[in-house]
């Protein structure tokens, strides 16, 4: 028998057995995928079916902050308000090595110092680290960190990294690996690649700052935020506001847009507070009140003054903290005296008493006066 004849006979030996046997493994493989399909559908992800779940990650909440409103004076002058600044923020483990000198730099920091810190927090695996914060929109260092985000390719620093490649294993090793006749160990090599990155990272955040332009002359009557004091709590609902929050689901039935926007809560800014103090008579009050206090070194002092009609156009009180140190809060130099201390109905009547008496010419006001109360005060004799 010739050789084209004994391959064409083996070509055609067994073909309906193979024929079969492809058939079989088509509807093997064919109802395994069926049987695939129904069990998806049929699974559940908890109480929650995995359709419904899908559903869920695509959903994506957007909050926005609601602006704190101003207090101002009778005359309009801004006594708090919330300024609009910007944070810096670090993630340690994500921040190159390489780039540290050029962020040092940038955030007008020593290299030494900024490596420390970074060292410091990626030890414990610390991923958030503000580094500066309360910056100014015009501070030099929010342009340093732009541009820096923002280099050019051939500007950005190259930066080496380390990476384990598994060590090739020759083709007669694994055949007989894959007999079990040898055991192959697999091994890996340290391989250092090098290329050009942006920083990675770094980010810039907006941050709001509560600042207070009169300093410690209006602290007890104003108070802080975040404190339990002053107008700033007992308006907080006025001033707050509302944050705006929005959902944004995929709708797979709408047209044209995947993603409508919900609206859960509308965004409602805080609304600004007047006064009646007039802020210059209410520093002149707090100077004077001042010196009264160290002159005759009291433990405090209140002044109140009011206008013909009863509004009140000053409150002072000291001691009091400058509110725009945030290292320093002393509960008691917050404490509004002139409202929240007991006056006993005596203390309260002096100023009338004096004022009558001045009324009807009985004393002066005169720094270096007496009153000569040895003999009798008024139609009542002492014994």
């Amino acid at each position: 028998m010739s050789i084209k004849r004994l391959l064409r006979t083996f070509k055609v030996q067994n073909y309906w057995q193979r024929q079969g046997l492809i058939k079989y493994i088509f509807v093997f493989l064919f109802l395994g995928f069926a049987f695939r399909i129904v069990s998806v559908n049929q699974l559940d992800a908890g109480k929650v079916s995995l359709q419904e779940k899908g559903v869920k990650q695509t959903i994506n909440k957007l909050t926005e902050t609601a602006r704190r409103g101003d207090i101002l004076d009778r005359n309009g002058e801004i006594l708090a308000s919330s300024l609009i600044l910007k944070k810096v923020n670090l993630d340690p483990t994500k921040v190159q090595l390489e780039y540290i000198p050029k962020l040092a730099t940038a955030l007008n920091m020593s290299n030494k110092k900024l490596s420390k810190i970074l060292a410091k927090k990626r030890k414990i695996g610390s991923r958030y680290l503000i580094i500066k914060k309360n910056l100014m929109l015009t501070d030099p260092i929010i342009s340093n960190i732009v541009k820096l985000q923002k280099e050019k390719i051939k500007d950005r620093t190259k930066v080496c990294r380390i990476k384990k490649k598994k060590d090739k294993v020759e083709l007669l090793d694994r055949a007989l690996s894959f007999l079990k006749v040898k055991e192959i160990k697999i091994t890996y090599s340290n391989i250092k690649s090098c290329q050009k990155e942006k920083i990675d990272g770094l980010v810039l955040q907006e941050d709001t700052y509560r600042s207070y332009p009169k300093g410690a002359s209006l602290a007890p009557l104003l108070g802080r935020t975040h404190r339990d004091s002053g107008i700033e709590t007992e308006f907080n609902h006025v001033l707050a506001g509302q944050d705006g929050k929005k959902q944004l689901k995929y709708n797979q039935n709408s047209r044209g847009s995947y993603f409508i926007p919900e609206i859960i809560s509308t965004l409602k800014h805080g609304q600004d507070i007047k006064l009646t103090i007039d802020s210059k008579i209410q520093y002149h009050a707090y100077t004077a009140l001042e010196k009264s206090v160290k002159k005759h070194a009291a433990d405090s002092g209140s002044a109140i003054i009011l206008a013909a009609n009863g509004e009140v156009l000053a409150m002072a009180n000291y001691p009091a903290d400058d509110p725009n140190d945030r290292s320093v809060y002393n509960a008691e130099n917050y404490r509004n005296r002139v409202l929240s201390d007991k006056v006993e109905p005596g203390s309260t009547m002096k100023p009338f008493t004096m004022v009558l008496a001045l009324d009807q010419n009985k004393i002066t006001a005169t720094a270096d006066e007496l009153i000569d109360v040895s003999k009798s005060i008024g139609h009542i004799k002492s014994d």
